[in-house]
C-alpha cells in the first residue's frame, strides 16, 4: 500500500527504499508490490529501472521453476514468485516504448510460459507509432551503425513476433512502387 502510494505520487526512489527495507526485515515483495512499482516506473519514464525490476522478477520466477532456493546470495531470489498478467504487461509495455526489444521478447516468452496471452495489437500499435523509422538514417557514422546492429536484430525479431514486415520475411512483404 505504501509502495503504491509513493509510486502514484511519482516518488519511485522512495518506493524502492520501502521495498529494500522490507527485504532487510525478511519480507519479500509480492506480485502486487512489484506491479505497483512497475506502474510507478512507467509513470516516471525510467525504463532502466524496469530492466532491474524485470531481472529481479525473473530471478524469483526461475526459483519457482527450480523448486527451491537458487543458492544465490540475493535475498530477493530466496522466495519464489509467479508473475501475473498486469505486472508482465506493464514491464513489456515499458520495454517496447523504450526500444528494449530483446527484453520485451523475454517478457513475452514468460507470459506465454505462464499461459498469459500477450496483447500483440497493443505492442504493434506502440511499435508502429514510436519506432517504425528507428533505423532509417543513412547518414550515421560507421561506428554508430555497428553499435546499432545488435539492437536492429532484436527489433527485427520483435517485428517478426508482431507479424510486421521485417527482414525475416524477405522481399515478398515489400510493395512494388506501382502497388501504392
Amino acid at each position: 500500500m505504501l509502495v503504491e502510494g509513493y509510486c502514484r505520487l511519482g516518488l519511485v526512489e522512495e518506493a524502492k527504499k520501502v521495498i529494500q527495507r522490507m527485504k532487510e526485515n525478511g519480507f519479500h515483495p509480492d506480485v502486487a508490490t512489484y506491479g505497483s512499482l512497475a506502474n510507478g516506473i512507467s509513470l516516471a519514464r525510467k525504463p532502466g529501472e524496469a530492466l532491474l525490476l524485470w531481472k529481479e522478477v525473473k530471478e524469483r520466477w526461475e526459483v519457482k521453476g527450480e523448486g527451491g532456493s537458487s543458492g544465490s546470495d540475493s535475498d530477493s531470489s530466496s522466495l519464489p514468485l509467479k508473475p501475473d498478467e498486469e505486472l508482465l504487461a506493464t514491464l513489456a509495455d515499458i520495454c517496447v516504448r523504450a526500444a528494449f526489444f530483446q527484453k520485451a521478447l523475454e517478457i513475452v516468452a514468460c507470459m506465454e510460459e505462464n499461459g498469459i496471452p500477450p496483447d500483440k495489437t497493443k505492442y504493434k500499435k506502440i511499435y508502429v507509432e514510436m519506432h517504425s523509422r528507428m533505423f532509417s538514417s543513412k547518414h550515421a557514422s560507421q561506428a554508430r551503425q555497428d553499435r546499432r546492429r545488435e539492437r536492429k536484430r532484436a527489433a527485427e525479431a520483435f517485428k517478426f513476433w508482431l507479424g510486421l514486415p521485417n527482414s525475416y520475411y524477405g522481399s515478398e512483404w515489400r510493395l512494388d512502387p506501382g502497388d501504392y
